[in-house]
């Protein structure tokens, strides 16, 4: 006959109990938050970073105070930049219309020449290596009297 089974609720858990964070840890992730990452933060009250998240969701307090630390630390620094715009500082402005207000800056890249390899920028070798192909592939690649090779467009592709 089989014994009968305990409840869950009865059973022994093994392994460690879980970490908890005291009143005067939870009071230093706050001032910590504003200088250091997760991982930093963990680090410091020698706990891993798994931990700590799992820290932060058994006690919601060390959760709240991260957040409201790190808050801070934006507020003090966006207060920096919007004194730094008013005063007229350009790269501050520049950086608030990027990240606020949705600019970019694009680069836009023209070839000048007949050919972008005739201004030095195919190596030799690679010309030559080139050229042979275009012999050997029974002149599929054109080249002009002085054995330049006139590329396809997609051939610098892939170079």
């Amino acid at each position: 006959m089989a014994t009968p089974r305990k409840p869950e609720s009865e059973k022994k858990k093994g392994g460690r109990p879980p970490k908890k964070l005291t009143q005067e840890q939870i009071v230093q992730v706050e001032a910590l938050a504003a200088y250091l990452t997760v991982e930093q933060i963990a680090d410091y009250l020698s706990v891993g970073i798994t931990t700590f998240y799992e820290i932060m969701e058994r006690q919601p307090e060390v959760s709240e105070r991260y957040k409201k630390g790190k808050s801070k630390a934006i507020g003090v620094v966006a207060k920096s930049l919007m004194k730094n715009i008013q005063e007229g500082k350009e790269a501050s402005i520049i950086f608030f219309l990027k990240t606020k207000g949705g600019w970019t800056e694009t680069q836009k890249l023209e070839h000048t020449g007949k050919h972008w390899y005739s201004h030095g920028l195919l190596f030799p070798a690679l010309q030559h290596q080139l050229l042979a192909f275009s012999y050997s592939a029974n002149s599929l690649l054109p080249t002009l009297p002085d054995n330049q090779i006139i590329l396809p467009n997609w051939m610098p592709l892939l170079i």
